[in-house]
C-alpha cells in the first residue's frame, strides 16, 4: 500500500504482448548493471552500472513501466559521471 492509500498492483497485461520481450531483455540488463540498492522512507535507489546499460534503456524501461505499475512518476534520475582520463584544458 502506498503513503495515499494506493494499492501497487504490477498489471503486466498492460504492456502489450508484442512489446513484452523488450521488456524482459531491459529488466535483465537493469539488473545486470545494478550495483546497489538502498531503500529510501519513499522508495528506492538504484545504483547503475553505465557501461551495462544507456541511459536510453533506462528511459526505454521507464516508459513500459509506468503502464504496468501505479508509482510516483517521474523517478528522480541522477548521473555520476566516472572517468579515467579527465579532459584537461590548455
Amino acid at each position: 500500500m502506498s503513503s495515499d492509500g494506493r494499492l501497487l498492483v504490477c498489471d503486466i497485461a498492460a504492456i502489450p504482448a508484442d512489446q513484452r520481450p523488450r521488456y524482459d531483455d531491459l529488466i535483465a540488463r537493469l539488473r545486470l548493471a545494478l550495483c546497489q540498492l538502498s531503500e529510501l522512507s519513499d522508495g528506492y535507489t538504484y545504483e547503475l552500472d553505465m557501461e551495462r546499460v544507456t541511459l536510453l534503456e533506462i528511459a526505454e524501461w521507464i516508459t513500459m513501466e509506468r503502464l504496468c505499475c501505479p508509482l510516483d512518476w517521474p523517478p528522480k534520475l541522477r548521473q555520476r559521471v566516472k572517468t579515467q582520463n579527465p579532459l584537461k584544458g590548455e
